[in-house]
């Protein structure tokens, strides 16, 4: 379809495959945040322009950016707590009732050492979306702390995340006895 300036406009499908972000996720900050503006079609369908696109990319390119800086050793710490928390304000607000429902239930949380919880926190939100209840210990979480939740709340699934697989190796012997814990179908 066309713009009235003759520029083309994109389906909220397009433009999800285009930037390679989930078509939910871009109702989200449309509606959340304001970053889109799309207009309707006559049909009801939005339609997004190059500018709405190039937003995203900008976007894209900043949390890329941070990351880059940050492996070089050119940003510092304060620099990545700050994007850290912005984020993770914005991801709690997307996570608001995810222990509710009727769905499956996972426990997610990341093992001790771990610091960096941003990932689980996305996860827990896909998986809540897909109609999961979500139990979220976070960062940092003793075994004993994950065996003990585990043990009360039965889930169909723990999740642990680490940002590097080194984090989980030495604790295999302790995590193995999580596998049968989760109901069995």
């Amino acid at each position: 379809m066309e713009a009235p300036a003759g520029r083309s406009l994109l389906r909220i499908g397009e433009l999800s495959r285009r930037v390679g972000v989930s078509d939910h996720l871009l109702r989200a900050w449309e509606s959340r945040y304001g970053l889109l503006q799309p207009v309707r079609s006559p049909g009801g369908f939005r339609l997004y322009s190059e500018a709405d696109e190039s937003r995203i990319r900008q976007m894209q390119a900043y949390l890329a950016g941070l990351g880059r800086r940050w492996q070089d050793g050119t940003a510092s710490v304060a620099m990545e707590h700050f994007a850290s928390n912005v984020i993770r304000g914005r991801l709690a607000g997307l996570a608001r009732g995810w222990g509710s429902g009727h769905g499956p239930q996972a426990l997610l949380a990341c093992p001790p050492g771990e610091l960096h919880d941003l990932a689980l926190m996305m996860f827990g939100i896909v998986l809540h979306r897909n109609g999961w209840r979500i139990d979220y210990l976070g960062a940092n979480t003793p075994v004993e702390e994950l065996a003990r939740a585990a043990g009360l709340s039965r889930p169909d699934l723990v999740v642990l995340a680490a940002t590097r697989a080194e984090t989980l190796g030495p604790l295999r012997t302790e995590l193995a006895p999580l596998a049968p814990i989760g109901h069995t179908a």
